[in-house]
């Protein structure tokens, strides 16, 4: 029998379904990884999305996201900007939000560390503020 970790995949609906999932999916990943530089660098606008449908996938899996970006060959502030700069630009609400400004709306997440020399920061997060109120501090979270 094929085993998937503990599971028994013949007679594991789940365990066998993740492994459709993991077959079919799997080209779309290996041509996201070997292709993803030369995309960039054709000058397409590249945003974060989080349209990611495998089993056991996060809902908002963007933070990995961003570190595969870096992975495959964009520095960290490229990242981050496919998250924020670009959408805005996308939305064509440059004028509106996108970047830290005087002027624009913005919500932002504080990390600890240095996130334009290291994107594995953008998983420290320390503080976040939405719509200029602060919601979450170093793992308590305000109502």
């Amino acid at each position: 029998m094929t085993k998937s970790g503990n599971a028994d995949v013949f007679n594991d609906p789940v365990a066998a379904k993740k492994q459709r999932d993991y077959a079919f999916y799997e080209p779309a990943y290996e041509s996201y990884r070997d292709n993803f530089k030369k995309l960039y660098d054709t000058g397409v606008t590249v945003c974060t999305g989080s349209d990611m449908v495998m089993y056991g996938a996060p809902v908002l899996p963007v933070q990995q996201e961003l570190t595969h970006m870096v992975k495959y060959g964009i520095t960290p502030v490229q990242a981050i900007q496919t998250a924020t700069a670009n959408p805005a630009k996308v939305l064509g609400r440059e004028d509106e939000l996108g970047m830290i400004k005087e002027g624009l709306l913005a919500d932002i997440t504080v990390v600890d560390g240095d996130l334009s020399q290291d994107i594995q920061c953008i998983f420290n997060t320390n503080t976040v503020y939405l719509g200029g109120k602060k919601v979450y501090e170093q793992g308590i979270r305000y109502v």
